[in-house]
């Protein structure tokens, strides 16, 4: 039995927390005449909603996080994505009891954080680096939208 995109982005969205990110999943947004559900959603000055993607759907899951961005009340989007090495060795451990840092170290992920008018920041980061890049963008986002800092 494989892991599932659902069950990484509960261990991805524990290790947030627990790094001290407020972070929500399975959430739902609904708009007049649709309804969207991001995977993440960060509450810390603004709201920032994410996308989770097995990287074999990293390009659905840009589009998807980008349509999201343009959400009235939303700050700003992000993606995740997962290795594919995850579906089995996620499974695997998750069985034995290990904890989110345990599970998803020693693995890359590709993310990309999207701002209207700058340049998207698109990253490869270990599990120890996504929450300082998650909190540095907002806090790049939030000084932006104050006037503070003056797009490059």
């Amino acid at each position: 039995m494989s892991a599932t995109e659902d069950g990484i982005t509960d261990l991805m969205a524990d290790y947030l927390r627990d790094s001290g990110i407020n972070t929500r999943t399975q959430i739902s947004i609904s708009t007049p005449g649709t309804r969207n559900q991001p995977d993440y959603q960060i509450d810390n000055g603004g709201t920032y909603v994410g996308e989770a993607k097995w990287g074999s759907k990293k390009w659905q899951g840009f589009a998807e996080a980008r349509d999201y961005g343009n959400l009235t009340g939303v700050n700003g989007s992000f993606l995740i994505t997962y290795p594919e090495e995850l579906k089995d060795e996620g499974a695997q451990s998750r069985l034995t009891g290990d904890v989110a840092e345990s599970v998803l170290s020693g693995h890359e992920f590709s993310c990309a954080f999207m701002r209207e008018d700058e340049d998207t920041d698109i990253e490869t980061l270990e599990i120890h680096e996504i929450p300082e890049w998650i909190q540095s963008n907002i806090k790049r986002e939030t000084l932006m939208g104050r006037g503070l800092l003056v797009a490059s």
